[in-house]
């Protein structure tokens, strides 16, 4: 700053005879837009506009477009948020896959670096095993090609674990997840007192930001099972998920990986004292699902799920075994080079950006269509008829006909008053609303009544009542809406 100022005051005469007109300049330079802007002010404020010529079907049309003295006020996200997270999300995605003997020799090869860094790429998470590089070159190499390729979906981090295994051969859990999706709130590998497992367990618990609540904070137990041990272990799993649960206070659980949980491994009559086959264990992949790439035959991998909320937030049929072959069009002997197993994959639901949540009214309601159209003029209806605390709205098509009347009514503080709101209209009108509606939509509000108890403080005293007649259709629709969280059950099942 000070070597600034200085320069600043040891200028020559002509530098300042220079700086003086460049001064003048600006200031010329300054009115010229002071005026402009007082000019574009002044027309605002006494309503003058600009006319803007536009060609249509029906020839030149002059539509007078309106300065606004303002510009509306942004919701502040775009297609995709600041924070790296779309305005809508898509499901969240994790996927568990054992690629055979991950190490430097799989990255040397460019085809196989690219159907893994396709593989990684299509899942928020996605946990690998049998990685047995020592240098932990090859998993640092992957993670770049993954950055590399990924750039416009956000950028990947990876978790890797210690060493683990009693031969010779130890290997490690690598869990690549989505840095804009992904925080990791601890992990460890499970100490296994007993010493059961060949390979001891990689406990990972993670903040999922855009899973819906309840779900968003997940306990992963990551496993990779000796063949010949495999029910032991997996049984043994129980242990590790008592722990998780107990010791660590998880609410939200999903053991995944190899189980070797298939084949001859595992017998029919194993599952029938093997603890992690109880009901509270959801196991997603089933007993016939193929997860091998060979003709083996096997639900060798799996995917378990513990927990209510985490239950609920499974997007149904979304487990699967992905075969990633069919999906890049790869032949037999390159999908042999990569692994001999398929990876196991499931998606969780997700919530809208909470920007916009809470922009967002949510709704229930019941409604009857009365096909036969109401003997009554639309028009006459909109112009004519004060109905007492209903609003009329008009909807047009692109060639100025009327389409659609609708009536809604006020917010109605008290359930009992909807049913009398209704008698009220269908007396004073008994063209638009028939008896039969108005029946059928009175049992609906007693049944509505009887669960009055289960709703919520924010549902009681916000109903709506909402008539539209469709002139296209032919049809009067009559619904009775209620504000609710969406937390509810269906209350108005009869």
């Amino acid at each position: 700053m000070g070597k600034c100022l200085s320069v600043c005051r040891h200028r020559d005469e002509n530098e300042n005879d220079s700086a003086e007109k460049s001064d003048q300049d600006q200031s010329f330079q300054e009115k010229q837009r002071r005026k402009t802007r007082d000019e574009h002010r002044r027309r605002i404020s006494s309503g003058e506009t600009d006319r803007k010529r536009v060609v249509g079907e029906g020839g030149d049309d002059e539509r007078q477009v309106k300065h606004q003295g303002r510009r509306r006020k942004s919701s502040g996200l775009s297609r995709y948020s600041g924070d790296g997270r779309h305005v809508v999300e898509n499901p969240f995605s994790i996927a568990a896959f054992n690629v055979k003997r991950f190490g430097v020799s799989k990255m040397s090869d460019p085809k196989i670096v690219d159907i893994l860094v396709s593989l990684v790429t299509s899942f928020d998470v996605m946990l690998i095993q049998e990685v047995v590089d020592v240098s932990g070159k090859a998993v640092k190499a992957l993670l770049q090609a993954v950055n590399d390729a990924s750039k416009d979906q956000g950028e990947y981090d990876v978790l890797v674990s210690d060493r683990v295994g009693r031969t010779n051969q130890k290997e490690q859990y690598a869990v690549y997840f989505r840095k804009a999706k992904v925080q990791i709130l601890d992990s460890s590998v499970y100490s296994d007192p007993g010493d059961v497992f060949i390979r001891e367990p990689l406990i990972v618990r993670m903040k999922c930001n855009t899973v819906i609540p309840g779900a968003s904070e997940l306990t992963m137990i990551c496993i990779h099972t000796q063949p010949k041990s495999a029910n032991k272990e997996i049984d043994q799993l129980y242990e590790v998920h008592k722990h998780v649960t107990g010791t660590l206070g998880a609410k939200n659980v999903i053991l995944l990986g190899d189980f070797n949980a298939g084949g001859t491994y595992i017998r029919s009559q194993d599952w029938e004292t093997n603890r992690l086959r109880g009901d509270e264990f959801n196991w997603l992949i089933p007993d016939h699902m193929d997860t091998t790439t060979t003709n083996t035959l096997a639900a060798y991998d799996r995917i378990v799920v513990w927990g209510e909320e985490l239950l609920k937030a499974v997007v149904p049929n979304s487990a699967q075994v992905y075969r990633f072959d069919q999906a890049l069009g790869i032949d037999q002997d390159t999908l042999n080079k990569v692994s001999d197993h398929y990876p196991v994959v499931f998606s969780l639901q997700t919530c809208v950006h909470p920007t916009l949540e809470k922009n967002i009214r949510k709704k229930i309601s019941f409604m009857f269509t009365d096909k036969r159209f109401p003997e009554i003029n639309p028009q006459t209806l909109l112009n004519d008829v004060k109905i007492h605390k209903f609003k009329t709205r008009s909807l047009y098509d692109e060639t100025g006909a009327l389409k659609i009347v609708e009536l809604r009514s006020h917010k109605i503080s008290k359930l009992s008053e909807v049913g009398s709101h209704l008698e009220k209209l269908r007396a004073e009108n008994k063209n638009l609303l028939s008896y039969s509606v108005l029946a059928a939509l009175q049992h609906e509000l007693k049944l509505v009544e009887s669960a009055k108890g289960k709703l919520s403080e924010e549902e009681k005293g916000k109903y709506l009542i909402l008539l539209v007649l469709d002139l296209e259709l032919k049809n009067l629709t009559c619904s009775v809406e209620i504000q609710t969280n969406l937390n509810q059950g269906v209350i108005l099942a009869g």
